[in-house]
């Protein structure tokens, strides 16, 4: 089957570290070393087979005494053990060193699947998922070309398609010769199930829906807070940017088309303003002339008015988000709300750059020509 081994050199693995993103296959490694008799966490869900040593605290971060404290104790209670919790990528490079002779097994997964289960199970718009998906994995293979220790990677559609040299492969990187009755068990563990999330030890033992629904009110606030701060901050930078573009575009100049050029943009902007308003579902903001206008006076004062509107939006779904309890199942929409906005101020930004470069063009032309 296909993986790839990195460091086999640095020697055997006592504590096994997985890595990988979120509904990228974590939970199936990880409970399938469980079934092969690997501790994985005092207390691991049964389920997404899930636990960390690592200890934070909101104000801290990471409590590197606490979680040298843990990670001793899982040391001398067990020759081998590890854990499963993708959000410790962040901060293992600061605790490598606790760690007794550590190994990964690294699942990977294509995106596009990750994003596709993501909004299966979760809701999560695909676009989040993609963005946080190809974020991690940068994060945890800039960790493993330089981690001097093994690393075992391995595609999760190989996991699938091949269960049995699946756990064949993860003993022989582990160096552990568990009884044939043990491999089978994680090979069935591997095998096809109801659900992604299951017991090792129950075919039956699946994640309710109600737990779901939990994981997903619990996803919501963390990041539409991330991303709307994310959005917002563009928008304003991009806000700014366009007003400078606006008087650049309208200022007085020598060209004789630069008004018309100036009338031109302005209906174009106003176009997009409008097209969006409809999409948001909102009243006219401003009082915005969408048709032609008569000189550089008034597509100055177009343009503007359209510039102003789309930031009257930008703060009015600013202030929804505030109050906004992101409850699923439209807990993304006061997100999905700002992006759109986001797109209208780049749609705009375009058409004045196309309108400078225009202007550009022509001035070069009456200069060659005087």
């Amino acid at each position: 089957m296909k993986h790839a081994l990195l460091n086999r050199e640095f020697g055997p693995v006592q504590t096994v570290v997985v890595l990988g993103v979120g509904r990228g296959g974590t939970s199936c490694v990880a409970g399938t070393l469980r079934a092969l008799g690997i501790c994985m966490g005092e207390d691991p869900h049964p389920l997404k087979h899930e636990w960390s040593p690592v200890a934070y605290s909101d104000k801290e971060g990471l409590l590197a005494d606490v979680t040298a404290g843990n990670i001793g104790h899982m040391d001398e209670k067990h020759a081998i053990w590890g854990w499963k919790s993708p959000r410790d990528i962040f901060v293992l490079d600061q605790i490598l060193a606790l760690l007794r002779r550590p190994g990964f097994v690294m699942v990977t997964r294509d995106i596009t699947e990750v994003a596709l289960s993501g909004e299966s199970y979760m809701g999560i718009p695909p676009d989040l998922v993609l963005y946080e998906a190809a974020a991690v994995y940068n994060v945890i293979t800039d960790r493993l070309r330089l981690w001097p220790c093994p690393a075992l990677i391995v595609p999760f559609a190989e996991l699938k398609m091949h269960p049995a040299d699946s756990v064949e492969l993860i003993c022989r990187f582990l160096q552990i010769d568990p009884t044939r009755a043990v491999k089978d068990a994680a090979t069935e563990f591997i095998g096809d199930g109801p659900n992604a999330y299951r017991a090792i030890d129950r075919p039956d033992g699946v994640i309710s829906d109600a737990d779901l629904r939990a994981d997903t009110s619990a996803l919501i606030p963390v990041l539409v807070r991330r991303y709307s701060s994310d959005y917002l901050d563009r928008f304003a930078r991009l806000a700014q940017d366009a007003r400078q573009a606006i008087a650049l575009l309208v200022a007085p100049s020598e060209l004789v088309a630069g008004a018309t050029v100036a009338n031109e943009v302005a209906v174009r902007v106003a176009a997009v303003v409008g097209s969006f308003r409809t999409i948001l579902d909102v009243r006219r903001a401003t009082s915005a002339d969408a048709g032609q206008q008569s000189n550089t006076t008034d597509a100055r004062e177009s343009l503007r008015d359209s510039i102003g509107e789309m930031e009257h939006l930008a703060d009015s779904a600013a202030a929804v988000l505030a109050r906004h309890e992101y409850n699923p199942p439209d807990g993304y929409e006061a997100l999905a709300r700002v992006r759109q906005l986001l797109q209208m101020l780049m749609l705009v930004r375009i058409e004045l750059q196309k309108g400078l470069e225009r202007l550009r063009l022509l001035r070069t032309t009456q200069q060659a020509q005087a």
